[in-house]
């Protein structure tokens, strides 16, 4: 069965800051100080969490992991917009196959190190998600990231509509 991931978020920082980003080195999963409660109080909290994030290296750079993106197969949204590097990453996987390239993409967020969120989510047609179908919440500072409980996400949501947008106005496009 194949199913269809998000990743999102918004993260404050300058154009400077954005562009350093870019080129920096995707850090390991050590960046995540609880990789294991990925899934806790979200929809997927009965399912195993993945302690173990050995299959999702962290090679190269986000300018490269976004290079290698298939633009047949995938959506891709990062820009420097508002202030802040918004991302919108829309991903095909088959069931049990999801896991190395949708925890890399988390890791290239995490490595922004300035504080924000980024949600995962399922969904076909990449439409933002609400609290009852968000599959993980990752908190990132510049110290560490870390995995979320349930909380309030509205606030944040509000802050993702025009990235949203962006993803669906490339969706629409025959072009892309």
């Amino acid at each position: 069965m194949s199913y269809s991931f998000v990743v999102a978020g918004r993260l404050p920082m300058s154009r400077d800051a954005f562009g350093a980003w870019l080129d920096a080195p995707v850090p390991g999963p050590a960046v995540i100080s609880n990789p294991g409660d990925m899934f806790a109080g979200w929809y997927w909290d009965d399912r195993p969490r993945p302690e173990d994030w050995s299959d999702a290296p962290a090679t190269g750079t986000p300018r490269d992991l976004l290079a290698a993106r298939d633009p047949e197969d995938t959506i891709t949204v990062v820009r420097h917009e508002r202030g802040a590097l918004e991302a919108y990453l829309w991903t095909p996987a088959w069931s049990g196959a999801w896991a190395p390239a949708q925890q890399r993409l988390l890791l290239m967020l995490a490595g922004a190190r300035v504080p924000g969120h980024v949600l995962f989510w399922e969904d076909a047609a990449g439409a933002l998600p609400d609290a009852d179908s968000l599959l993980a919440l990752l908190s990132v500072t510049p110290d560490r990231a870390r995995f979320l409980g349930r909380t309030d996400i509205g606030p944040l949501l509000d802050e993702l509509r025009p990235v949203e947008e962006a993803f669906s106005e490339a969706a629409a496009d025959p072009e892309d």
